[in-house]
């Protein structure tokens, strides 16, 4: 099998798993601004974040460390020491979460402190048995495992909060359901418990693991604190309900996450796999070139579409959301042509990189922020988010290049960026007109710019066989 066909068969499959649990923030949003208030809204969103940086100090980022070693892994014996040492990591280190986390709430009480400690201890194991799939190549499982994750989730919030009124809690009730039922069923299916041993504990492999996950940690934890500082400055400045405004406005740009997210999943071990290749560069300039491609041609659509939707789907009571979207749309696929070059750390196994990289577009995220904010207001926080990401993508653009050398089409790049800018101009007049003529100049831009991956893709979806990805545009 190509390794085009092989990136295009794993993107299906992740689409076909991920699809539903991805898009279910945003599915989810006309239910939560109609049952919770802008307060309990900004409430939940800062709840979320702060899960997502207990998990990465809680699993040192061990997790991704996991996956990366079982692509590689020859034989029973090695699947079986990662997954022992990695598992007994993950543990021990939970046990001391659980203990610190009561003694904290203890002293400073939070609303449904019980809740969230189950919700984040469901999210690090469903990970866990997660990306063991993955690392196991049992992509079927894992995409089926994301449609149960997603069935639950939907299911248990419409249930919880229209009928029994529980809100926030049942909202995180529901996310801790849906994390068992995914671990049951991974278990059922790739049997992770019959991997581990006592035997197989060795502490020199525990130091290998964490040598490799821990330079990745503060990149993790990195862009959440920021995104926790986002929502503490927005809190501190403009109140809880400003920060409801904002959740709203994020979860549209979850859209673009969420093929990014797709996307990546099959990207990294496409990445990693053929990283030794001798056409390498080759490889990876036509898959970016196809990929900004893509990204712009989306982006390029959703403006016009989210400015005649909002309305429709969205309560009244979060209308001003709308005007915080453009820049955040931008930022995502600017984020995401940083984690496609960041592949380069992971490859290499130098994953350095990704920290200092971060760290500095983080440090240029927050500067702007305390600068615009008392000018702007809200909308400083995407402006500045989206410059930031802006820049993280260009330094890395450099930095990887002692890992591979991508050539940029910059004829491609500089028309998007003028249409994006004529776009975003139109989205702020919000004339109904305007935006109805940029959808139609939208879909006719899109056929044009992938007219080549359209076709190739109906041949590949009528006769995978067949599938050969071209190069050019």
């Amino acid at each position: 099998m190509s390794r085009e066909k092989r990136l295009f068969i794993n993107f299906l499959i992740y689409v076909t798993g991920n699809f539903a649990s991805k898009l279910l923030g945003f599915i989810l949003l006309p239910l939560y601004t109609i049952y919770l208030t802008r307060s309990e809204l900004g409430f939940y969103d800062l709840v979320l974040t702060a899960i997502q940086i207990l998990i990465s100090l809680v699993t040192l980022q061990s997790i991704d460390g996991l996956y990366r070693n079982l692509l590689d892994a020859k034989n029973e014996e090695e699947i079986r020491g990662n997954l022992s040492n990695t598992f007994f990591l993950i543990t021990r280190n939970m046990l001391i979460f659980i203990f610190v986390s009561f003694g904290f709430f203890l002293i400073k009480p939070v609303p449904h402190a019980g809740l969230i400690v189950l919700l984040c201890i469901g999210h690090i194991y469903s990970m866990l048995w997660q990306q063991t799939a993955r690392g196991l190549k049992r992509n079927f499982d894992y995409a089926v495992a994301g449609l149960i994750f997603a069935g639950v989730m939907l299911a248990g919030n419409v249930i919880l909060l229209k009928y029994y009124g529980l809100q926030v809690a049942g909202i995180l009730i529901s996310g801790i359901l849906s994390a068992v039922l995914v671990v049951v069923y991974l278990e059922i299916r790739i049997r992770l418990f019959r991997h581990l041993g006592i035997g197989a504990l060795d502490r020199g492999l525990r130091r290998a693991i964490v040598s490799y996950s821990l330079p990745l940690l503060p990149t993790a934890v990195n862009w959440w604190l920021l995104s926790f500082a986002n929502r503490f400055l927005i809190n501190l400045t403009m109140g809880s309900e400003a920060n409801g405004l904002f959740a709203v406005a994020s979860r549209f740009a979850s859209i673009l996450v969420m093929i990014n997210n797709m996307f990546y999943l099959a990207w990294q071990e496409s990445a990693i796999t053929e990283y030794d290749s001798e056409d390498r560069n080759r490889f990876y300039t036509r898959m970016f070139d196809l990929y900004t491609r893509l990204q712009f041609s989306g982006i390029l659509l959703l403006i016009p579409v989210t400015a005649f939707l909002f309305d429709r789907i969205i309560d009244a009571k979060f209308a001003d959301a709308l005007q915080y979207i453009p820049f955040l749309y931008v930022g995502t696929i600017f984020s995401s042509f940083a984690t496609f070059y960041g592949t380069g750390y992971l490859s290499s196994r130098e994953t350095r990189g990704a920290f200092t990289t971060t760290l500095y577009g983080s440090i240029l995220n927050l500067v702007l922020m305390i600068v615009l904010i008392p000018v702007w207001k809200l909308q400083a926080v995407g402006f500045s988010g989206m410059v930031s990401l802006i820049a993280l993508w260009l330094i890395r653009v450099v930095q990887t290049r002692k890992y591979f050398s991508i050539r940029l089409d910059i004829r491609n790049l500089i028309f998007f960026s003028v249409c994006l800018v004529v776009y975003v101009i139109v989205f702020f007049e919000n004339n109904p007109l305007y935006n109805r003529i940029l959808l139609g100049v939208s879909i006719l831009i899109a056929l044009r710019m992938n007219r080549h991956f359209i076709r190739r893709l109906f041949s590949g979806l009528t006769s995978l066989s067949g599938f050969r990805m071209k190069d050019g545009p």
